[in-house]
C-alpha cells in the first residue's frame, strides 16, 4: 500500500517544476557549510571531517525541513487547487479487496467483469468508467485478453497482469450491469431464447 501511495504521489509530480528544489537546495547547503569551513579553519582542524560536518549541519538542520516542507505544500496545493479534492474523494478505484479470491492466471475471463489496475492508467483515469472491462474472448484464458470498455465502449487488447481480478458481483454499478446486459448477447452472436 505504501509503495502504490508514493508511485501515486510520484505521478502528480511527473514533468513538475518541484523537483528542482531537490537538486539545487543541497547544492547551496554544500556552499553554505564548504564556505563556514573556510572561515573557521582555526577552529575546525579536522579537515574532510570537519568540512563533512558543516555540510551535514547545514543541509540536515536548515534545508533539508525546508525541503520536504516544500515538496509537502506542492503537493497539499495540486490536491486542494480549484475541485481536485472534491474530484479526488468522490472517486473511487476498485481494488483487489472488491475482486474474487484467487481469479488470477488459471481462470478463463470470458464473459466477466474485469478490474482494471489504477496503475496501468494515468490519474485522470482513475474512475469505474475507465476501470471496469468486459473480457469478451474467445481466447481470455491466455496471457493477453481482449476486453471492452465498460465506459466507453473501446476495445483493447491488455496483458492478464494489468487487471486486479474479476469484480464480485455486488460491487457492480447499475450502469455497468446494464451494460453487460447488453454486451453478454452480442457476445454469444445476438442469439436470444424466446418463448412462445
Amino acid at each position: 500500500m505504501l509503495k502504490r501511495c508514493i508511485i501515486a504521489e510520484n505521478r502528480k509530480l511527473h514533468a513538475s517544476p518541484i523537483w528542482v528544489i531537490f537538486f539545487v537546495l543541497p547544492l547551496i547547503s554544500a556552499g553554505y557549510g564548504t564556505f563556514n569551513y573556510l572561515q573557521n579553519l582555526e577552529i575546525l582542524t579536522e579537515r574532510w571531517y570537519s568540512l563533512w560536518t558543516q555540510h551535514t549541519l547545514f543541509y540536515s538542520m536548515l534545508f533539508f525541513p525546508a525541503m520536504v516542507s516544500a515538496y509537502a505544500a506542492y503537493l497539499w496545493r495540486l490536491e486542494h487547487l480549484g475541485h481536485n479534492w472534491n474530484l479526488i474523494m468522490a472517486s473511487p478505484v476498485f481494488e483487489a479487496e472488491q475482486c474474487l479470491m484467487n481469479s488470477g492466471e488459471e481462470l478463463d475471463y470470458t464473459g466477466q467483469v474485469l478490474v482494471l489496475d489504477p496503475d496501468v492508467l494515468k490519474e485522470e483515469f482513475w474512475t469505474p468508467q475507465s476501470q471496469l472491462w468486459y473480457a469478451c474472448g474467445p481466447h481470455a484464458i491466455g496471457r493477453s485478453i481482449r476486453a471492452i470498455c465498460l465506459g466507453d465502449g473501446e476495445t483493447a487488447k491488455w496483458n492478464r497482469s494489468d487487471f486486479v481480478g474479476i469484480l464480485k458481483d455486488e460491487y457492480l454499478p447499475e450502469w455497468a450491469a446494464a451494460r453487460v446486459k447488453e454486451l453478454r448477447p452480442q457476445q454469444t452472436g445476438g442469439m436470444k431464447m424466446e418463448g412462445r
